[in-house]
């Protein structure tokens, strides 16, 4: 039976809304520990993801670093901010106008969807849940967890593995190159939506398919299964 892959951000969830999740959660701690300013912390936090430090990992050590670095009293606990984290993300995310009605139509068509994201087990975990989509995945793999990031295949391979399908029969469904990528280098199809096609140019690794919408690509992606 093939099986469905699926990214989280810019593919269920609206691009950019991590960004404005993570300004929030600035703000608010800016609210919190007196004298932090919150762009500092959001523009350190940004940096600490780029150079590969998980989301809710990267939100806590900016808030330690900027804290040491200008002698504030940090009174606020790991856990607390972590909370905090998922908490914010399960709130403020904003699913695309099509994701509920996308997702229904590959369960029906694969059987089998697996999430597969580069984010914290516990954000993922927790927006599914709110947004009332959960019960459409049979497994969650995310970076966090697994401890690699797109566009290692060993993150596509453990979500295979999870719903217990043959890679060559897995299609992946993306936003970025790195989907695309990982997918490919695992012997995977994969379908990037064209919100940010413009990376395509950026890899020597092409996608087997380009869609317009998620429920265009999913309708895609099983024209794809082997």
């Amino acid at each position: 039976m093939p099986a469905l892959l699926i990214d989280l951000f810019g593919t269920l969830i609206k691009e950019g809304n991590d960004e404005i999740v993570h300004k929030q959660i600035s703000k608010d701690l800016s609210k919190l520990v007196n004298g932090l300013n919150w762009e500092e912390h959001f523009n350190l936090y940004k940096v600490l993801v780029s150079e590969g430090l998980g989301s809710g990992e990267a939100v806590w050590e900016a808030l330690v670093r900027i804290s040491e670095k200008r002698g504030l009293k940090l009174n606020l606990q790991k856990n607390m901010v972590y909370e905090m984290h998922v908490r914010y993300h399960a709130k403020l995310a904003e699913l695309y106008e099509d994701t509920i009605e996308a997702l229904e139509l590959g369960k029906k068509l694969f059987g089998k969807i697996a999430l597969v994201s580069d984010s914290d087990a516990g954000v993922a975990e927790e927006i599914l849940k709110a947004k009332g989509i959960r019960h459409n995945f049979n497994a969650i793999v995310v970076s966090g967890e697994v401890g690699f990031r797109k566009p290692d295949p060993c993150l596509f391979l453990e979500a295979a593995r999870r719903v217990k399908a043959d890679p060559n029969k897995c299609v992946m469904v993306g936003d970025t190159i790195k989907d695309v990528e990982g997918a490919k280098a695992a012997g995977m199809k994969a379908v990037l939506i064209a919100r940010l096609v413009k990376e395509i140019s950026q890899s020597s690794l092409k996608p087997d398919a380009i869609a317009y919408s998620l429920t265009e690509a999913i309708k895609v992606a099983y024209d794809l299964v082997p």
